[in-house]
């Protein structure tokens, strides 16, 4: 090719197309997807639910509170479940209820609090179990009412998470029914998986008695325990290790069984290996849901209560007082508003730790969203059912031409004789 000479005219240089992918802030920052949760929370299906596991949870605390175990010295503070908030909804009459939202923006900002009443309602029973000056029945009492809630949660908080699972992993919704089945028939899972870790501390606790038996053996007994601390230290240190990542990592079990379709033993070392895997990154989750839980409660909450203001304001001009909340009918329908506020708080939380399983799962196992656990293939309804006769006919069928080559094809004259 000659070299260009200076009366050539100048050369155009021919434009080139680049082509620029789209960036994906969801990929390189997985941990926004925790703003999805208040999308998912608010679900008619898990509202429901949790409405359903909340007045569950209030008659059951009611009915436990009249055993015979329950005595007044028995009912600590601490035991009682629901603490977090201004008060518990069942010790507040009707009218005291309607009366929180009377006023739409009002001073009570412990509201946000309501995002973490699932945690309490484990929490504060197990409380009492490792006070050292808790008596036989605080006790009795603690594990009931630990026992009933459990239950509780493993039927209606499964059902949260499975259908939140296959939100978050497929796009696709569950239907109530199927979530409910799903649970139940897990529901030994859901419900065993809290109560290993405690057992195992049971047991290690039963060896630091059994130390404390010897050290009451005269003379040698306290010298052959001193000898001895170190072990019992580092059995502490275990039951501490323990109790720290159920604490944390509870909700994780429920969510683990919801979107592996697993069972007990599963749910509990993945909660605790993926909590202690990364710790830093699950604090960072967990900050996240609760920050954008106490606003997303902050304003559920507050967006109740002034629709019922507006309510109010509107008949009261018409009523000419307003005295309409002290109506029992009136104050029944702000119980109902109050409840499914309530239960807002409720289905955020258990939204929120499947979307930290999931992005707890893909930052440790490299899992994809989309693995999750379905117990049917929707692409199998699309291919026609075949049964086992007919799929052996046409298998022989293709074996047989496959091994049967035709002559005229192969142009063999002289066949075998």
């Amino acid at each position: 090719m000659p070299a260009p000479t200076s009366s050539d005219p100048p050369t155009i240089p021919q434009s080139t197309s680049m082509a620029v992918d789209t960036v994906h802030f969801r990929q390189l920052c997985p941990w926004l997807r925790m703003f999805e949760i208040f999308r998912i929370a608010v679900d008619l299906q898990k509202l429901l639910l949790a409405v359903a596991a909340l007045l569950l949870l209030w008659g059951g605390n009611w009915c436990i509170l009249k055993l015979p175990f329950a005595t007044p010295e028995a009912i600590h503070p601490q035991s009682k479940i629901f603490t977090f908030g201004s008060a518990d909804p069942t010790e507040l009459p009707p009218a005291q209820q309607a009366a929180a939202f009377g006023k739409p923006f009002g001073a009570d900002w412990k509201s946000w609090t309501r995002v973490l009443s699932p945690l309490d309602t484990v929490v504060r029973p197990v409380q009492i179990l490792f006070r050292s000056d808790a008596s036989w029945s605080q006790l009795a009492l603690s594990w009931t009412q630990l026992l009933w809630t459990l239950a509780v949660w493993a039927v209606f908080a499964g059902a949260i998470t499975r259908i939140a699972a296959v939100q978050i992993g497929t796009d696709r919704n569950t239907g109530l029914m199927d979530a409910l089945k799903f649970s139940v028939r897990r529901f030994l899972s859901y419900f065993s998986t809290p109560l290993i870790p405690l057992s195992g501390i049971g047991l290690l606790w039963g060896l630091c008695l059994l130390a404390g038996l010897v050290g009451r053996i005269p003379t040698a007994g306290p010298w052959i325990v001193g000898a001895c601390w170190g072990i019992v230290l580092l059995l502490g240190f275990l039951m501490a290790l323990t109790l720290v990542g159920l604490a944390v990592g509870w909700p994780l079990m429920f969510a683990t069984i919801s979107v592996e379709g697993s069972d007990a033993p599963d749910g509990l070392t993945r909660a605790y290996g993926y909590v202690f895997a990364k710790p830093v990154y699950y604090v960072l989750l967990v900050a996240i849901a609760v920050l954008s839980g106490v606003v997303a409660t902050f304003l559920v909450f507050h967006l109740a209560g002034f629709a019922a203001y507006m309510a109010d304001w509107g008949v009261t001009w018409g009523m000419g007082s307003n005295k309409i909340l002290q109506n029992k009918l009136a104050a029944g329908w702000m119980s109902v508003l109050e409840t499914f506020v309530v239960a807002f708080a409720h289905s955020y939380f258990w939204s929120a730790a499947t979307m930290i399983y999931f992005l707890l799962r893909r930052s440790v196992d490299a899992n994809p969203f989309h693995e999750v656990y379905l117990e049917e293939d929707p692409s199998d309804e699309l291919l026609p059912w075949v049964d086992e006769d007919q799929q052996s006919s046409t298998e022989n069928s293709t074996l047989t031409s496959l091994t049967l080559p035709d002559k005229d094809a192969t142009g063999d004259a002289n066949p075998p004789s």
